[in-house]
């Protein structure tokens, strides 16, 4: 009977840890990636909006293979953008960015420019009669990161990956596809490579950095005392008190400021948010305002 005792309280220590390690130990970072935009570059020639477009996909793609790190579907980040009219805005500044990712519902929105692409031809290779022309391609990534709760940009790094092909001439990239095999065998599809994968090494390694137990919410609901708070729930426990907040806007300043007004506590765990019962309420709580948890 003992024997049996201890097996059981064994295999209720073993679920515990299991079901803890799972949602309690691994802090994920729930992102969005803007479209890659380019740095007042000369293309020549090449295909401007089917480069950056497949830089953008290279990057969310890898992002998504990263442990911890959780990337918004681009189909809804595309959707909202087109909402808020931000298509041909350009550049988005760390304020409108952080604005978009409250809407978002993330952590933090990663900014991303192609600032540098050089292709150059008739480059020798070896030496004496043995020399043979190519191509070789340089690119250059430059990446921000912004907190959707601050505006603050929490960091900034870069990508860069070079490359040559002796058989590739720049004539023939005219009509290559980006996702092609033969472009991805070039100089530049191989530099584009090793920059986005030099970009998303070093993007991790700023988000494990700036990785915090601070998750971000927005209340979407005000029913009496209990909220409905849409926010990634992983990480969070019933029984986990936050902070509700409200963002003032002053003209001396750059970006809002953020001024705590109640508290409240988690009662209960959905898929999209949690609910939520108002301990304090400094200010009254509206619909649209954001909880820390």
């Amino acid at each position: 009977m003992k024997n049996i005792k201890k097996v059981n309280i064994l295999a209720v220590i073993i679920l515990i840890l299991i079901t803890f390690s799972g949602k309690s130990f691994a802090q994920q970072n729930l992102i969005a990636v803007m479209p890659v935009k380019e740095g007042d570059l000369s293309w020549h020639g090449f295909n401007e909006d089917e480069i950056l477009q497949g830089m953008t996909q290279e990057i969310t793609d890898k992002l998504v293979s990263k442990d911890k790190i959780k990337v918004i579907e681009r189909t809804r980040l595309k959707k909202v953008i087109e909402e808020q009219k931000l298509g041909q805005s350009g550049l988005l500044d760390s304020t409108t960015a952080a604005k978009l990712g409250r809407i978002l519902g993330v952590d933090s929105i990663v900014l991303t420019t192609l600032t540098y692409m050089e292709v150059e031809k008739g480059v020798s290779f070896g030496v004496g009669p043995f020399k043979t022309s190519g191509v070789k391609a340089k690119v250059t990534l430059t990446g921000r990161l912004v907190d959707t709760t601050t505006a603050e940009i929490k960091s900034s790094f870069k990508g860069q990956g070079k490359a040559s092909d002796r058989s590739f001439k720049i004539s023939n990239y005219e009509g290559v596809s980006f996702g092609s095999k033969a472009f991805k065998k070039s100089a530049l599809g191989k530099s584009i490579n090793k920059a986005t994968d030099s970009f998303v090494s070093n993007l991790a390694k700023e988000l494990k950095n700036n990785n915090s137990t601070l998750k971000t919410g927005k209340i979407v609901k005000v029913m009496g005392n209990k909220l409905i708070i849409k926010v990634d729930p992983n990480n969070l426990m019933v029984g986990k008190t936050a902070k509700v907040v409200k963002e003032v806007e002053v003209e001396e300043l750059d970006n809002p400021v953020t001024m705590k007004i109640g508290e409240v506590k988690i009662i209960n765990l959905t898929d999209e948010a949690v609910v939520a019962e108002i301990l304090k309420e400094e200010e009254s709580i509206v619909e649209g305002q954001l909880v820390q948890f």
